[in-house]
């Protein structure tokens, strides 16, 4: 896996989507996009609203690059276009917490998953 991540034609870059959808969408781009999930406690020091899932989700359904985007929040998203959804449960723990936490989280493509 870092073999692939440091080949020439693969860009992580730490920016705001709509700037990061717009610089790079082509038809052969692909993103992985791991949002704060809205209406969840997050670490980090901005918040995302509910303006910012809206505006996600718009430039997602213009896309032209394929997107796999990881979604744990308790907001429904509502795309215009067809997108697949799996669902994953997975265990978490916070760091102030000595308990596991149960969540679910939905992976979200604009591609038919492999199956496996």
């Amino acid at each position: 896996m870092s073999e692939r991540l440091q080949a020439p034609h693969v860009i992580i870059e730490n920016l705001d989507f709509r700037d990061i959808l717009k610089r790079y969408d082509a038809k052969e781009t692909f993103f992985y996009l791991d949002p704060p999930y809205e209406g969840t406690e997050t670490p980090y020091p901005e918040t995302w609203t509910h303006q910012d899932t809206k505006d996600l989700v718009a430039a997602l359904d213009r896309l032209k690059g394929k997107f796999l985007l990881s979604w744990g929040g308790p907001v429904k998203l509502k795309f215009k276009r067809k997108v697949w959804v799996k669902e994953f449960r997975s265990a978490h723990t916070l760091s102030k917490q000595k308990s596991r936490l149960e969540r679910v989280e939905l992976a979200i493509s604009n591609y038919r998953f492999p199956k496996s």
